[in-house]
């Protein structure tokens, strides 16, 4: 296990209160798809340090599939936020 990766994950674990509390208190299309992405994220970065100490290739697996995820996850936050600006919708 790397430093960096130790890093990012104390990083990640300790934005997430101010992460979940920005979301919540905005009234945006795809704020839940932004939610999501971020735990998913975090569960990318959990998978990469356990990796180092159990079951390597499953928790390998569940690194690269939980960032797809996360990748998926913000497009569609994006998507539902730029639609409701496309379609021209008050704030």
């Amino acid at each position: 296990m790397r430093p960096e990766e130790m890093l990012t994950l104390g990083v990640t674990v300790m934005l997430l209160p101010v992460v979940i509390l920005t979301l919540r208190g905005l009234s945006i299309p795809g704020s839940r798809f932004l939610q999501w992405s971020y735990a998913a994220m975090l569960v990318s970065h959990l998978a990469t340090n356990v990796e180092a100490y159990v079951l390597p290739d499953a928790f390998n697996l569940l690194e690269h599939a939980a960032v797809g995820a996360a990748g998926v996850l913000f497009a569609l936050g994006i998507v539902a936020f730029a639609r409701r600006e496309w379609e021209g919708e008050p704030e």
